[in-house]
């Protein structure tokens, strides 16, 4: 049986949507590319080639670098490009047996980040134990997941230590029915689209388990323990911060937005990929 599989990681195909689904980039530069399996014979066709342009091309004309997936001897690779923002669905037919692959094209997004790395006034100083020099490497790793999946762009504003003008103590504390400590928080941000705050140790009273990051509106309040997989667990509340939900069903654990810390993946599939846009 034909069907569509993807030919390089983690560049916005989902083989759980069905139809299964495309991300491509709206670009003169950025292209895409899936493979037809078991298509020999098959019609390929467009529907909207103002959105999508198609081109089925050789295996030895794909890109260099990437992570190249294992193809095999017979598939038919199809290059695509976007050149305007929308959707489109690609149709391979022989017969009766028709096979699909829905595409939505996106423009590249921008978004602006501020690292904060909180001391408070308390002598000696409570502070977190991150450094500003990091952010160039998170940065790099959260784009990982984001840029080829989304075609969304993180930017470094800035990454700088900020003082709270009190003694917040050990631990700080808020609820998730109100506001708490993190309030002395958010004015030490810059104008941004979102604001990392990385403190010490942090806790929400009236949620059981132990926390380790939480996202409101557009800041995020990020501790020293969160995860063994920083970036993983920086990207999935930045993902809140784009409007994504938790997914807690086991069979999405490879997804970002799984919302268990260090049991997660970093797929962006169809449906938070187009919430983000």
């Amino acid at each position: 049986m034909a069907e569509f599989v993807k030919v390089f990681n983690m560049k916005g195909f989902d083989r759980h949507s069905t139809p299964r689904w495309q991300m491509v980039p709206v670009s003169t530069t950025d292209k895409r590319w899936v493979a037809l399996r078991g298509g020999a014979g098959f019609t390929i066709t467009n529907s909207d080639a103002a959105v999508v342009s198609c081109t089925e091309i050789n295996k030895s004309a794909l890109p260099p670098g990437g992570e190249l997936q294992a193809l095999q001897s017979g598939d038919r690779i199809l290059e695509l490009k976007g050149l305007a923002k929308g959707s489109a669905r690609i149709t391979a037919t022989k017969g009766s047996e028709a096979v699909h692959l829905d595409i939505n094209t996106k423009e590249k997004k921008t978004v602006r980040i501020v690292f904060n790395f909180v001391e408070d006034s308390a002598s000696p100083k409570h502070k977190t134990t991150r450094v500003p020099a990091s952010a160039g490497q998170w940065i790099k790793e959260m784009n990982y997941i984001f840029n080829g999946q989304a075609n969304v762009w993180l930017e470094n504003k800035a990454a700088r230590w900020v003082t709270a003008p009190l003694n917040l103590g050990s631990t700080i504390t808020t609820t998730q029915s109100g506001t708490g400590e993190e309030a002395h928080l958010y004015p030490l941000g810059e104008t941004a689209d979102c604001n990392y705050f990385f403190v010490w140790k942090m806790d929400i009273t009236d949620q059981a388990g132990d926390e380790d990051a939480f996202a409101e509106g557009k800041n995020i309040v990020f501790e020293d323990t969160a995860g063994a997989q920083v970036t993983e667990t920086m990207s999935h509340e930045l993902g809140h911060v784009l409007g994504l939900a938790d997914h807690y069903i086991d069979a999405r654990k490879r997804e970002l937005m799984y919302g268990y810390t260090d049991a997660r993946g970093v797929h962006l599939g169809k449906d938070d990929v187009n919430t983000i846009h």
